[in-house]
C-alpha cells in the first residue's frame, strides 16, 4: 500500500515537472521572438507588410534590442513608405549593433531616397571600410557621389562596383 502511495506521489511529481517544462518552453521569450520574427519574413515573402509589421511589433514587445526585428521591421515600413518609422528603427538598430553592414545599407538607401547623399556617402564608406568586397555599398557609394556631382570619385565607385557585380553597374547606368 505503501509502495502505491510512493509511486503515485511520484508520477503526480513527475507531471507537474513535465507540465512545468512544457508551459516554461512556451513562455521562453527566445522562442517567442524568434516565433513572431520568423512569422513577419512569410508576411514579408507575401507583400502583406502592414501583418509583418505586427509581428515585428510583437518580438520587440519580448524583446526591445532585437536587431533582426528592428531591421526587419524597418524593412516592412519602408515597403509601406513609412519613412520616419524605417529611419527611427534602422538608428535604433545601429546603437545596438554598429558594425551591422545590412542595416547600415538600409540606412544608406533611405538616404539616398531623401537626398540625404553625403549621409549616404558615410554609410557606404562605412561599410566599405569593414568590408571592401560589398558591391552593394559601392552601388550606394556610386549613387550618392553621383547625386552629389563628384563625378570622378563616382566613377572610381562604378569601376569598382562593376568589377564586383556587372549586374549591378549595368543597372546603375541605367539610372
Amino acid at each position: 500500500m505503501r509502495r502505491k502511495a510512493v509511486a503515485v506521489a511520484l508520477s503526480a511529481l513527475l507531471g507537474t515537472l513535465i507540465a512545468v517544462t512544457i508551459s516554461g518552453c512556451s513562455r521562453d521569450p527566445e522562442k517567442g521572438k524568434r516565433k513572431y520574427l520568423e512569422s513577419g519574413l512569410r508576411y514579408m515573402k507575401k507583400g502583406r507588410f502592414r501583418e509583418a509589421s505586427l509581428q515585428f511589433r510583437s518580438a520587440l514587445k519580448l524583446d526591445t534590442r532585437y536587431v533582426d526585428a528592428l531591421y526587419n521591421l524597418a524593412q516592412a515600413q519602408m515597403s509601406l513608405q513609412d519613412w520616419s518609422g524605417a529611419y527611427a528603427g534602422l538608428q535604433r538598430a545601429i546603437q545596438l549593433d554598429p558594425d551591422r553592414a545590412d542595416v547600415r545599407l538600409s540606412l544608406g538607401g533611405l538616404y539616398v531616397r531623401t537626398k540625404e547623399y553625403a549621409k549616404a556617402e558615410e554609410e557606404a564608406n562605412f561599410v566599405i571600410a569593414r568590408d571592401p568586397k560589398n558591391a552593394a555599398a559601392y552601388e550606394i557609394l556610386s549613387i550618392s557621389l553621383m547625386l552629389q556631382q563628384e563625378k570622378e570619385k563616382a566613377r572610381e565607385a562604378l569601376l569598382k562596383l562593376t568589377e564586383l557585380s556587372p549586374q549591378s553597374s549595368n543597372r546603375l547606368l541605367k539610372f
